[in-house]
């Protein structure tokens, strides 16, 4: 038999196949068993009622949390919060980034504003800061991720005037554009992993957040989007659902959406970036695709793939993963090893997969 060049694709995994598919666990009452395409884009931002508040420190009473060897402490430091502590932190943007140097930078921002299709943050005059070294470096690999424009005014008493109508949002919020995301490999490990992993940084994984997704949406519809809907726990709000509904250009008074908390993260994170250790981004130094691997399959109420010990194992399972690369001579030839391996006394098992035919993402989550 020949063995094509194309046989180096071929990933061999020790796994077990039939992993049983278990029952999601119940949603939230936010999502209100809506279907999701469509419907599940749920408004009023306002009603918050519905979702257990957050005890995260850095969520709860960011202002008094020290920076870490991770990430800085809250800025800018303002030395007129003094007179008015609380129109300060209710009204002006406020941020901690992370301690890289201009490269792979999230950030978490607190009153972080949208409106005329535009993220802003409200700043003082006399705020002191190096603006691109934090927001310039969160752009994604596609212009998506709207780097944030400033609005700036001599007093926080203005910034009051000017921002009074607003919806505020409570929730935690994390951007992601992917890009291409219509494809599940640029979705999940070049959009959601490296937004996610802003999240690990701050210590902030566990939390349930809104997905602010930044991109256009998919005509008719995509999975992928579905898929960041069930990873987040929380709502999927595409910006350009909210676009009519905070229309504003800027005039004081107009209407604004307001998120208290809204995380960023730096697509330079995400697959095909060399690490020293040869991993994904953190995926070892933070254990983040662990974390990453348990909430995708806590989400979708399955279990965790299982570690087995590959000599103590009396079967060896292999999956060859259906590529689009390969011709059917390639795919001939893998149906053959398949059905020779199927003997009942064979200590090798092998599975040719082809996701596209493996529906919904839970089935082809629960085949690992």
């Amino acid at each position: 038999m020949q063995h094509p060049r194309l046989m180096l694709a071929v990933v061999v995994l020790a796994m077990t196949i039939c992993s049983p598919v278990l029952a999601a666990p119940d949603e939230e009452s936010f999502f209100k068993q809506q279907p999701f395409y469509g419907k599940a884009f749920m408004q009023p931002l306002a009603d918050d009622q519905d979702m257990p508040a957050s005890t995260h420190p850095l969520l709860v009473d960011p202002r008094n949390q020290p920076g870490t060897s991770m990430y800085g402490a809250l800025e800018p430091e303002r030395p007129s919060r003094a007179a008015s502590p609380e129109l300060h932190d209710s009204v002006l943007t406020s941020w901690r980034c992370t301690r890289h140097v201009m490269v792979n930078v999230s950030c978490l921002f607190h009153n972080l504003y949208f409106q005329n299709n535009r993220l802003y943050v409200v700043l003082l005059h006399s705020d002191n800061f190096q603006v691109a070294r934090y927001f310039l470096t969160m752009a994604s690999l596609m212009p998506s991720i709207d780097i944030p424009h400033q609005l700036h005014f001599n007093t926080v008493e203005e910034a009051a005037v000017h921002m009074r109508n607003f919806t505020v949002s409570t929730r935690l919020a994390l951007g992601v554009a992917p890009p291409w995301h219509d494809n599940f490999g640029h979705c999940i490990f070049d959009g959601l992993y490296p937004t996610f992993l802003g999240l690990v940084e701050f210590g902030l994984h566990h939390e349930t957040f809104d997905a602010w997704f930044c991109q256009n949406l998919c005509q008719p519809s995509c999975d992928t989007e579905e898929i960041i809907h069930q990873f987040s726990g929380g709502r999927f709000l595409p910006q350009e659902r909210f676009m009519n509904d905070y229309p504003g250009r800027r005039v004081s008074g107009a209407k604004f959406l307001k998120f208290n908390h809204f995380a960023y993260g730096s697509y330079r994170k995400g697959q095909r970036i060399v690490q020293a250790d040869g991993g994904i981004a953190a995926g070892r130094s933070l254990n983040a695709m662990y974390l990453f691997t348990r909430r995708m399959y806590h989400r979708y109420g399955l279990p965790l793939p299982v570690h087995k010990n590959v000599a103590a194992s009396p079967v060896f399972r292999v999956a060859i993963i259906h590529n689009k690369r390969f011709n059917m001579t390639d795919i001939e030839m893998f149906r053959e090893l398949e059905a020779k391996y199927k003997a009942p006394n064979s200590n090798i098992k092998i599975t040719y997969v082809d996701y596209g035919q493996v529906k919904p993402f839970s089935s082809q989550l629960a085949l690992l």
